[in-house]
């Protein structure tokens, strides 16, 4: 059970724009502009959150430049196709993706969204 003063009991409030938190503590970077059905907003994600925008519809970035702009010289490896031969078929039907390094960690990640460029 969580409790109310239980940081994850709720979706932290990030004091910009740019973060939100969910639950599961997956993060969620998206640009400072509105996503009211207005372009020029974008977030980077992976698992479970990759899983269900795509499902809803989401735009893949699959140009590798334009993922590196958005990126802003962070370090990846570019797959383009999903790396995992046992991915589901949604994330097979884009062409994406790349891993990045957290740490020690790695994690396969895409970008949705309709970024402004």
């Amino acid at each position: 059970m969580v409790s109310s003063t239980d940081p994850m009991s709720t979706p932290a409030r990030p004091k910009c724009s740019d973060a939100l938190v969910t639950k599961g503590g997956f993060i969620l970077f998206v640009s400072k502009t509105s996503l009211g059905g207005v372009s020029n907003w974008w977030g980077e994600v992976s698992g479970k959150p990759a899983y269900a925008m795509l499902r809803r519809g989401a735009s893949a970035v699959e140009d590798e430049g334009r993922v590196m702009q958005l990126l802003d010289g962070d370090e990846i490896i570019w797959h383009g196709e999903h790396p995992d031969p046992n991915a589901p078929p949604v994330f097979k039907a884009v062409k994406g993706w790349y891993t990045k390094s957290f740490g020690n960690k790695k994690s396969t990640k895409i970008i949705l969204g309709s970024p402004a460029l």
